[in-house]
């Protein structure tokens, strides 16, 4: 568990990155961890590294990342915490108005002085979850909100993620890869609100 643990420390050492993003606190390592909260510590300690006022960019939806302040350790006193999300109303980065479309999902982004009409080639709400983690990250590097959106419009899913395939009168979805039951769940949830 220990070993499993200091693999994200020894990473974010060696990278000493500017912008860290957590995305989700989920299930996946729960067997070497324990437990979310472990999961959540160790996700966390990729800010050890990096530098006072650094950007955290946190999911505000997920129920763990939506309540951490900086007040939550001695590493994440002096960071400065940037939220995303759909549900939540704490939220520096937003997408709301989202209306999915059989091949791809539209939806209107708020962020600190003003909104943005995005569209993702994608479908699913955790598809939307990424784009706004990715909106959040394009904003720190100071790049413009409409480049942002049309770089979300320009994405392209890797290897079988999300690989759309029309085949006569069926739709064939590719979503393949090393599942957990979070992302087993969030693929299900897809699928069950495709026509």
């Amino acid at each position: 568990g220990q070993d499993k643990m200091d693999d994200i420390l020894k990473l974010t050492m060696a990278v000493r990155p500017d912008i860290a993003v957590v995305t989700s606190v989920g299930t996946a390592h729960i067997e070497f961890l324990g437990s979310r909260e472990n999961i959540l510590r160790g996700k966390l300690q990729i800010a050890d590294s990096m530098g006072p006022h650094a950007p955290l960019i946190l999911c505000a939806d997920n129920d763990l990342l939506g309540g951490i302040t900086n007040g939550y350790n001695e590493h994440l006193r002096d960071k400065r915490i940037v939220r995303f999300g759909i549900e939540a109303e704490r939220c520096d980065v937003r997408a709301v108005d989202i209306r999915e479309g059989e091949r791809e999902t539209r939806f209107t982004v708020r962020y600190p002085g003003g909104e943005v009409e995005a569209t993702i080639p994608t479908i699913g709400r955790h598809t939307v979850l990424d784009a706004l983690a990715a909106f959040a990250v394009g904003l720190e590097m100071k790049i413009g909100p409409k480049e942002i959106a049309l770089g979300l419009y320009d994405y392209a899913p890797a290897g079988m993620r999300q690989h759309i395939v029309p085949c006569g009168a069926i739709t064939l979805v590719e979503d393949c890869y090393n599942a957990n039951p979070d992302s087993m769940k969030a693929a299900l949830s897809t699928f069950g609100s495709m026509k």
